[in-house]
């Protein structure tokens, strides 16, 4: 019975080495399967899937490419691959020399890749769809509990702005007629600007650079700033990356010191970062709206380079219920109703 004993000890700690030596074997062929086959990447993505992007979901329109073509290469090179892709050309938004042009819808994304390929093709991508960013609509002062929080008077007893600070909203337009904006609107080539079809661009516009102190209406932060007003979006608060590309390209031209971008996508294209890059270095401030979905992924053109991405808060200085948030974002700013 002992020698029974002993015969059994000493096997199971013969055991305990086979044991490790199988488990180093498995180790190893487990490595070698996650190097050899990606299977790391694919086992976490099961294990800890992504939420759905909604780039995928973001709109474009879809007869439309935005192209630019490399320097240097002809006008005649130029048409002939507009041509030959069936391109006709729309516009061409003035420097940054990307175009706008018109392809048939089933054929844009082929139109895209084959151009993506060509080497005397910069970019070719899709001509994204922007929307206006939903703001409270309430004008009474009463109730504009966000310029003392952010002491606004204070800051008022020391300057109310001059009108050699020019502010430019890309929106849905302004109503030329209203009482507290008329006086500071600002012209171009002789004429106003076009009428606000929406209401968003008006509410905007007047939260920027309402006439104050006047016993009139809502009180904004910039008394005498002047404001430049450019439709950027339709009657529905829809527009497209080239039509707001071509718009701060405008509004650089013109001279405007701060570009306000109450509008975006979760989708975003070269084009929009080239027309941000040339206010950029025009010296002009860029800012844009954060995005009104409670969600972590960039929205842009808020989270492009040299664009001031702004979220919202309550009046409990807490994150707006709406507002997105992440890293990505820079400054967060009061833009609820109270405390929603």
């Amino acid at each position: 019975m002992p020698t029974s004993t002993s015969l059994s000890t000493g096997n199971q700690k013969g055991a305990i080495p086979v044991l490790f030596l199988l488990a180093a074997i498995g180790l190893l062929i487990f490595i070698f399967l996650t190097s050899t086959f990606d299977f790391k990447d694919k086992l976490f993505s099961k294990l800890f899937p992504k939420p759905p992007s909604h780039a995928a979901e973001s709109q474009s329109v879809p007869d439309e490419i935005l192209l630019k073509f490399k320097p240097g290469v002809s006008g005649e090179t130029k048409d002939n691959i507009r041509n030959s892709h069936g391109i006709k050309k729309e516009e061409v938004i003035d420097k940054i020399d990307v175009e706008r042009g018109k392809v048939p819808p089933e054929a844009r994304d082929k139109v895209i890749a084959a151009l993506s390929k060509n080497p005397m093709v910069e970019y070719a991508e899709k001509n994204n769809i922007v929307k206006a960013q939903l703001l409270s609509n309430d004008p009474a002062l009463s109730s504009q509990w966000s310029m003392t929080k952010i002491e606004a008077p204070s800051a008022w007893d020391i300057s109310t702005g001059s009108s050699k600070v020019m502010i430019a909203v890309l929106d849905s337009g302004v109503d030329t007629g209203h009482e507290d904006l008329k006086g500071v609107l600002e012209q171009i080539n002789g004429q106003l600007p076009v009428q606000d079809d929406n209401g968003h661009g008006t509410l905007v516009s007047g939260l920027a650079s309402a006439q104050t102190n006047n016993s009139l209406g809502m009180s904004s932060l910039c008394w005498q700033c002047s404001l430049l007003s450019l439709k950027v979006l339709d009657s529905t608060g829809s527009g497209s990356d080239a039509g707001v590309a071509s718009g701060i390209v405008a509004a650089t031209d013109n001279e405007a010191k701060v570009i306000n971008l109450s509008l975006g996508s979760y989708a975003t294209t070269q084009t929009m970062q080239d027309a941000i890059n040339y206010a950029w270095n025009k010296g002009v401030v860029v800012v844009g709206a954060s995005g009104n979905d409670n969600l972590t992924e960039p929205f842009y053109p808020a989270a492009l380079d040299h664009v001031i991405a702004v979220g919202a808060t309550t009046a409990d200085d807490q994150k707006a219920s709406f507002s997105n948030y992440g890293s990505w974002l820079d400054v967060v700013a009061p833009g609820a109703s109270g405390h929603q």
